[in-house]
């Protein structure tokens, strides 16, 4: 089985990295074979590459993000080592000359324009990622690591453990602590919902998508809200395989058939896995394809939509939408948020207590990541926040998923 891994899950999608033409000659694809990998040694393709993002950035776009941004530059052709993921990375994985393009870029069209680039990145250290934007070195102004979205996976994603909190935790500790500005984000369009993820949609679906709204916006550093996160949007409740147009999910599902797994296996790993579970239409409304178009969508639509939609959520002012309206509006109004230190607190490992803190405002933020109450030590003065009410707040324990902030005379 694992010599079959390696053959097949050298690239990123699955499949070869080489792809033959009509003329007889190959060219490599690190991701799918719709995406050749570009010659970078070649001038002519650097300089296409800066008149595509002046013309953008002369129409008034703020900036980009650069999609594995980390295995831009190839170091070889040559054959390299076998690994289970990634085969030959050492060619092309954080490669100086990769660094020495970004720089390129930010010295011929960034500093030029009022820009923010973030990258998105795979398999990087935390000194690896200071490597790429910290401000001395004059490359990104931040990246994405996926640490946080593999807490459930065994190596690869298919194949999945037990979630526990504390693993969470842990990680986003890590990158608080690692980087000056950390890129925040738990949703995006290459894992499944947040809410299925680390919340819970069959008892808490509200009260856990608020604890991970509050999550995101009280870390320090630069939050990313993904389209639908803010609505407590749910996993695809997809019924088979035809419903995935996903190549990621479909190249799964060839190599799957060669290991001779069961179609009810492959079924249940690919649509609880999928990256189509954060990609179906954002639910507008209860009508008809929830709103987002009179034609036939590319993925099916939710059938949650009748409750899970912006309408609904607009006018209902306990709405997930609403708590992120408010939390965006606190976390500006707070210099403490906006700027200030972090530091974890002890608590148990489950819940996640730190502080953000200024010259003139300290906050202690409290994020009960399990369904369970959990009793905690409680500091400071006064609730200032959180998604429980203020009567079925506790003063000796949290709820289940209770986000809270008190804030602290000093």
């Amino acid at each position: 089985m694992f010599s079959e891994i390696i053959k097949i899950i050298g690239p990123l999608f699955g499949k070869s990295t080489w792809t033959k033409t009509q003329a007889g000659d190959y060219y490599l694809h690190l991701f799918s074979e719709k995406q050749p990998d570009l010659n970078w040694q070649n001038p002519d393709v650097y300089n296409e590459m800066v008149e595509i993002m002046r013309f953008w950035l002369d129409k008034g776009i703020s900036g980009f993000r650069l999609d594995g941004v980390n295995t831009l530059y190839k170091d070889s052709l040559e054959n390299g080592r076998r690994h289970l993921v990634l085969t030959g990375r050492e060619n092309y994985l954080n490669t100086e000359g990769g660094h020495n393009l970004l720089r390129r870029f930010n010295r011929d069209v960034w500093s030029k324009y009022k820009t923010f680039i973030v990258g998105e990145t795979v398999f990087i250290s935390p000194n690896e990622a200071k490597l790429l934007c910290d401000e001395g070195r004059n490359e990104l102004d931040a990246i994405f690591f996926f640490d946080h979205m593999h807490v459930d996976s065994r190596g690869v994603k298919w194949v999945k453990k037990q979630y526990r909190p504390q693993r969470l935790i842990r990680i986003l500790d890590k990158w608080q602590n690692a980087l000056e500005y950390p890129a925040n984000y738990l949703e995006n369009h290459d894992r499944v919902r947040s809410v299925n993820h680390y919340g819970n949609t069959s008892g808490f679906w509200e009260k856990s998508a608020k604890l991970l709204c509050g999550l995101n916006l009280s870390l320090k550093g630069i939050p990313f809200i993904f389209e639908g996160e803010e609505i407590g949007m749910t996993n695809g409740d997809f019924r088979g395989l035809r419903d995935i147009k996903d190549i990621e999910s479909f190249n799964a599902n060839q190599f799957m058939k060669r290991l001779f797994l069961t179609h009810k296996l492959r079924r249940k790993l690919i649509l609880r896995t999928s990256r189509d579970n954060a990609r179906t239409p954002v639910q507008w409304d209860s009508t008809e394809n929830a709103g987002f178009t009179t034609g036939t969508p590319w993925l099916k639509i939710n059938s949650n939509s009748s409750y899970i939609n912006v309408e609904t959520e607009q006018d209902d002012e306990d709405s997930i939408l609403n708590f992120y309206k408010k939390m965006i509006e606190f976390r500006k109004s707070s210099k403490a948020l906006s700027e200030g230190t972090y530091r974890k607190i002890a608590s148990p490992s489950d819940v996640y207590i730190y502080t953000r803190e200024c010259r003139e405002e300290r906050l202690y933020i409290y994020c009960n990541m399990t369904s369970s109450n959990r009793a905690v030590e409680f500091y400071g003065d006064k609730i200032v926040f959180g998604n429980y009410y203020s009567d079925e707040q506790e003063y000796t324990y949290l709820k289940p998923y209770e986000f809270r902030i008190v804030a602290s005379n000093i």
